[in-house]
């Protein structure tokens, strides 16, 4: 999911409700642009793990970002990251319109994409794929999504820094 144009922040929290919120209302109001978000708890008791992926703003935006994310209280930390320095991976579930879909998606994933077959109703396989978001995006731009892919939902990127 990581091009140059977007950006990588891991943010830390206080597992409390509402924090989620704050960081969404606050980009809202900032008009910054998600790509995804995605939240869950981490090893450590009351503390949420929070990916963040940006786009469309220039790098001198970043700094200003984490200063903002940084002052909402139940915050513990916030880290731009690049993707050279993190592990990213990605879920989709699709239905696919059919079988030969499904070879194709074979044919040109490359080895850090693993897709498995979940269900295959009246020749319609539901398939898992999971990869770094990188892989993912061009999996994605060698289908035709309005044609190839019946429904589709992304769960967004998730990454932890090497």
């Amino acid at each position: 999911m990581s091009t140059n144009n977007q950006h990588i922040l891991l943010i830390t929290t206080e597992n409390k409700p509402g924090v989620l919120n704050k960081i969404a209302s606050l980009c809202r109001r900032r008009r910054y642009n998600v790509e995804s978000i995605t939240a869950g708890t981490s090893n450590e008791p009351n503390v949420t793990h929070i990916t963040l992926v940006l786009s469309g703003l220039r790098q001198d935006r970043i700094q200003q970002i984490v200063n903002q994310i940084n002052k909402i209280v139940e915050i513990i930390s916030v880290e731009p990251v690049n993707q050279k320095e993190v592990i990213d991976k990605e879920l989709i579930l699709a239905v696919l319109d059919n079988q030969q879909i499904l070879k194709k998606i074979k044919a040109v994933s490359k080895h850090s994409i693993d897709i498995k077959l979940l269900n295959n109703i009246k020749n319609k396989p539901m398939v898992q794929i999971t990869g770094e978001g990188i892989e993912i995006e061009h999996l994605l731009s060698t289908l035709n999504l309005k044609k190839d892919i019946i429904k589709m939902a992304r769960g967004g990127l998730v990454a932890l820094k090497i």
